[in-house]
């Protein structure tokens, strides 16, 4: 939109754009005025569960990942691998990756956790080197954590020399009532840790609540130093055992017939664009 050569006073403009408004009060005379709307970010993604691709164009996302290297989707430009669990698991998904992978690969999935999916930060440092010694031109983004604000991020860090220190870092998070206290925080307190780009690799609203999830989906979009976020779960029947029974089916994007859920037609038509004012006034 341009308004050029407009002799009268504007007394106000009023944008309102996705929740957020501005307002501009110009008293002299205005020569030109140019808007310029730039594409959606492009951030958008999911962690396939039950998913099959169809399911991701249907939502319109950018990219997906999975919990494990699942090589039918190696091919796929929007597909990132996850290098997740430890052990014999960790070494099968390491094995399952062409050695010369040069794309975006992530490393762990909760290491944080108190149980039998924790990896101890010291522990967690030598297999961190060492993926990197084996896929020396993967970008790899590193964490998968439960938590933000974990001690155990600090104490990783201090098993590896700062050279090492990852380019990347992914997090988890899930509102219930308190975005700020219950989410935000923590994932602000990892990026003043790190001072590196985060990926937001799980997040959903286990309530359902179409209300906090768009006050959660503004705050990701927004935040220059989250570069990605992927919602979870995709699809779900609702009594996995890695399902919190107290969480609702309702928060998938796609239902379990394949259709596109009230969450899901949320997720795919959000919307957050960035608006330039290059403004001249005499």
């Amino acid at each position: 939109m341009n308004i050029g050569h407009n002799k009268k006073q504007l007394a106000g403009l009023i944008v309102i754009l996705s929740a957020v408004t501005i307002l501009v009060v110009l008293k002299p005379k205005i020569e030109k005025v140019e808007f310029l709307v730039s594409e959606p970010l492009g951030k958008r993604g999911i962690g396939v569960t039950y998913c099959i691709p169809d399911n991701i164009d249907l939502l319109n996302l950018d990219w997906f990942l999975t919990w494990g290297v699942s090589t039918g989707y190696l091919s796929d430009p929007r597909y990132v691998p996850m290098l997740a669990g430890n052990g014999q698991r960790l070494e099968d998904n390491i094995n399952a990756l062409p050695s010369d992978w040069s794309k975006d690969l992530m490393v762990f999935s909760e290491p944080d956790i108190l149980g039998t999916g924790r990896i101890e930060p010291e522990d967690a440092a030598m297999i961190y080197l060492d993926v990197k010694e084996r896929f020396p031109n993967a970008q790899l983004i590193v964490g998968g954590l439960a938590f933000g604000d974990s001690p155990w991020t600090a104490a990783f860090l201090s098993n590896l020399n700062p050279i090492d220190h990852p380019d990347y870092w992914h997090v988890h998070g899930y509102p219930w009532v308190d975005l700020k206290t219950e989410v935000t925080d923590r994932w602000e307190h990892l990026y003043n840790l790190v001072q590196k780009p985060i990926w937001i690799t799980e997040f959903g609203v286990p309530s359902a609540d179409a209300n906090l999830l768009s006050e959660l989906l503004l705050y990701m979009e927004t935040q220059p130093w989250i570069e990605r976020y992927a919602m979870f779960p995709c699809r779900i029947v609702g009594d996995e055992d890695w399902f919190p029974s107290t969480w609702s089916v309702d928060m998938a994007p796609i239902n379990w017939d394949y259709t596109i859920s009230p969450i899901g037609e949320m997720y795919r038509d959000f919307e957050v664009h960035k608006i330039n004012f290059p403004l001249v006034v005499n």
